[in-house]
C-alpha cells in the first residue's frame, strides 16, 4: 500500500470510525462464541475417544455413544444462553476466570444484545443482566463513561481493545498451556 492509500483509509476511519469500532467489536464477540463452542467439541471428542476424562462434560453427553451424534451435542450447547456458555465451560474444565473478566464477558455479550437486538439503546433489562444501574465503556477521550437506561451505547477503539484483552485473559485462563 502506498501513502495515499494509507491517508484514504485513515480518513475513511476517522470519519466511520464508531460504525467500524462496532463492527469489530461485534465480530470478536462472534469469533469467542465460535471459540467456545469448538472447546466444547473439542472436549466431547476427547471423552469419546477416552483421551481425557471431564466428569462434569457427561451431563452434555447424555445417551451420546458415537461420534455421529457430536453435531447434537454442540447445538445443544450452542443453544444456551451465550452468559451461560461461560459458567458451563468453567464447570466442565473445572477451571475459573477471574471474576473482572468474566464481568467484562458478561457486559461485552450485553451490549453486542443491544447493539443488535435494540438499535444500542439500553433497556432497563440490560442493567440487570449487568447487575448495575449503567453500563461503563471507554469513550472517545479514553475515559470510562456511563451510559443510562434510554440512551445509545458507542463502541470506541479503546473499548476494542479492552474487550480483546478480556477475552485474551480469559482464555489462557480457561486452556493455560
Amino acid at each position: 500500500m502506498n501513502e495515499l492509500q494509507y491517508s484514504k483509509m485513515f480518513e475513511i476511519y476517522d470519519t466511520h470510525k464508531t460504525a467500524i469500532s462496532e463492527l469489530v467489536f461485534l465480530r470478536i464477540i462472534q469469533v469467542w462464541y465460535e471459540f467456545i463452542n469448538q472447546l466444547v467439541e473439542h472436549l466431547v471428542k476427547e471423552r469419546l475417544a477416552g483421551c481425557k476424562n471431564y466428569p462434569k462434560i457427561q451431563i452434555l453427553m447424555s445417551k451420546i455413544t458415537s461420534k455421529d451424534e457430536i453435531p447434537k451435542i454442540i447445538e445443544k450447547f450452542d443453544r444456551t444462553s451465550n452468559i451461560k456458555k461461560l459458567t458451563e465451560i468453567e464447570n466442565y474444565l473445572e477451571r475459573k476466570i477471574d471474576e473482572e473478566y468474566r464481568e467484562r464477558i458478561k457486559l461485552a455479550i450485553t451490549v453486542r444484545n443491544l447493539l443488535e437486538h435494540n438499535q444500542g439503546v439500553i433497556r432497563e433489562s440490560d442493567l440487570k443482566l449487568v447487575a448495575s444501574t449503567s453500563i461503563k465503556l471507554i469513550n472517545q477521550s479514553c475515559q470510562e463513561q456511563d451510559f443510562l437506561i434510554g440512551e445509545k451505547v458507542e463502541i470506541t477503539i479503546y473499548e476494542v481493545f479492552r474487550l480483546k484483552q478480556a477475552f485474551y485473559h480469559a482464555s489462557k485462563q480457561l486452556i493455560p498451556n
